[in-house]
């Protein structure tokens, strides 16, 4: 049931409507900040992880979610093709790799929804280079010889330069989230008495 307040003047409707508004502006303040807050908290899961630098630069600044990693443009949207410095792609396949060599009920486990899918990659291409090249038949050499690792990393900064990066719309694919925590907590906060 609406509350009635009972005035005397003009002057005294604009008092009431002044600090009505604060309340109101104050409650609609606090639903944004609720809704920003449990989108962080949906959206970190969604991110691709390497290293967990850009999953770890999500957070709340005020109403805003802030997704502030160097590269996070680039991981939401691609990249256009640029060279790409070697020695990050070296320490990114060598992660991978060795995440592509474990078990497929640990692989499925990995973080991230492209984690699976590029540790098996890589580790796929390491044993070829460890092989001798695809399809050769020779004697295997040993896990863990450094130029196997730069090759393929070479490899993958010449596709970079050469094609880009493709898009991983982590982002943009959790907006519709974002529209529903906000159209909730703002109704929860609007429908509070006083």
């Amino acid at each position: 049931m609406s509350k009635v307040t009972r005035v005397k003047s003009f002057s005294e409707l604009r008092t009431v409507l002044k600090r009505d508004n604060r309340r109101r502006e104050r409650r609609l303040e606090q639903g944004r900040k609720n809704a920003a807050r449990l989108f962080v908290s949906y959206l970190r899961p969604r991110i691709p992880v390497a290293f967990g630098e850009l999953r770890s630069s999500v957070h709340v600044e005020g109403t805003l979610v802030v997704v502030d990693a160097p590269h996070a443009a680039a991981v939401e949207r691609g990249s256009r093709p640029h060279w790409m410095p070697l020695q990050p792609l070296i320490e990114w396949v060598k992660l991978r790799g060795f995440q592509g060599l474990a078990s497929p009920k640990s692989l499925a486990r990995l973080p991230g929804r492209t984690t699976t899918e590029h540790a098996t990659n890589v580790a796929s291409q390491l044993d070829d280079q460890r092989r001798g090249g695809a399809g050769h038949s020779g004697p295997a050499r040993p896990y863990g010889v450094d130029a196997d690792v730069v090759n393929v990393a070479k490899g993958i900064q010449l596709a970079i330069a050469l094609k880009g990066t493709k898009p991983h719309w982590y982002m943009r694919d959790s907006l519709p989230m974002a529209r529903e925590f906000l159209r909730v907590e703002i109704g929860k906060a609007m429908s509070k008495d006083g």
